[in-house]
């Protein structure tokens, strides 16, 4: 199973890269007006989060970042982002425990 935390964790950093670069193409679109500004500075702390996640090889952050990604940052697409972000998530998250179960266990 752990060869799939590679794959885990390149499907999420480029989540949070897309989600990223769609809102930022989005507020841009807006104008960057101050009401929407706060979104893509939390947004940007969301990426930064997927990042670190990446480069500490912690899954946790990772997943986390580009879940918060999915939600936080507006796009065309409406909800479809916030469900798949959400199901990554979970997806991310529970391969990580069923993987430190078994080696916890010595299998």
């Amino acid at each position: 199973m752990r060869k799939y935390l590679v794959a885990t964790r390149c499907v999420n950093l480029l989540f949070a890269f897309l989600m990223a670069a769609c809102g930022l193409w989005t507020l841009w679109g807006l104008g960057l007006r101050p009401a929407v500004f706060g979104v893509g500075l939390i947004g940007l702390v969301c990426l930064g989060s997927a990042v670190y996640g990446w480069c500490k090889n912690s899954l946790y952050p990772l997943a986390g970042g580009s879940l918060a990604s999915g939600l936080l940052w507006p796009t065309p697409w409406g909800a479809a982002p916030m469900i798949f972000g959400f199901v990554l998530f979970i997806l991310s998250v529970s391969l990580r425990i069923f993987i430190d179960c078994f080696e916890r266990d010595g299998n």
